[in-house]
């Protein structure tokens, strides 16, 4: 597992956006909701940030879908889908904000991190997902 916690004033992130594919998708998710679940975190404060599973093939639908789906099914309720596949991940959960890359979320950022107390952020490495987070840098 090659995610990270990082703390900031008013929430924190789980960030992994090194390498993405369905298995590693619905693990680090499964480990997120562990961990809310030990910080005494409800899921409706906590938002998913799910980028494309590159090199997938011609599953890419179904898988991207698929994963959307177990995510809704685990319990999460706040959802944005990043990159070219963010299509595919709304058509398993159809409620979510979509954005075409990372530059155009963190136009968004602030609106969509309001009220949450922690965001997961998972992704293929070529969105570059870390990016949104250099607002924070002094």
């Amino acid at each position: 597992n090659r995610g990270e916690i990082r703390e900031f004033e008013n929430f924190k992130v789980y960030l992994d956006a090194y390498n993405a594919n369905p298995s590693s998708m619905v693990a680090s998710l499964r480990s997120f909701k562990t961990l809310l679940s030990q910080e005494g975190i409800e899921e409706n404060k906590s938002l998913l940030i799910l980028g494309d599973m590159n090199e997938i093939g011609d599953m890419a639908r179904e898988l991207h879908k698929k994963t959307a789906q177990e995510a809704r099914n685990l319990g999460f309720k706040h959802f944005a889908f990043v990159g070219r596949y963010k299509d595919f991940y709304s058509e398993g959960v159809s409620d979510a904000e979509l954005f075409e890359d990372a530059p155009q979320l963190k136009t968004s950022w602030k609106e969509l991190t309001l009220d949450k107390e922690f965001i997961f952020i998972k992704g293929s490495r070529s969105l570059q997902l870390e990016s949104i987070l250099d607002i924070y840098k002094d």
